[in-house]
């Protein structure tokens, strides 16, 4: 449900006669979710990510049990090349790309049934 509430603006004259505008603003309020929040100690979480960290520096997989699974994805090193510029039309050179590494997250059967 949405409130208003007034904001005074500034002062007009009309006709010789001065008078306050006053603006509405309008505020909304956020629904409240009725699932609870766990929050997990700060400790843990680090312990988590860590280990998660070690494993895809050494299988290139991290597993979190009933989260999902990290996966290290290869991208290709992309050369410069010659393109168009589609605001004013005159061809420029893009700059090359190196190789590198991207992490991809698959969540698992039980997140998603959770969420959806």
């Amino acid at each position: 449900m949405a409130r208003r509430t007034k904001v005074k603006r500034h002062t007009r004259t009309r006709k010789g006669k001065k008078y306050k505008v006053i603006r509405h603003k309008r505020r909304v309020k956020t629904k409240r979710s009725s699932v609870k929040q766990f929050k997990l100690p700060r400790e843990m979480k680090d312990i988590m990510f860590q280990n998660a960290q070690q494993e895809l520096k050494q299988k290139g997989r991290a597993r979190i049990n009933d989260v999902g699974i990290l996966r290290l994805k290869r991208t290709k090193a992309r050369p410069s090349r010659q393109m168009k510029n589609p605001f004013t039309g005159e061809m420029m050179w893009t700059k090359a790309k190196p190789a590198g590494k991207k992490i991809k997250f698959r969540p698992s059967k039980k997140l998603k049934e959770a969420v959806l």
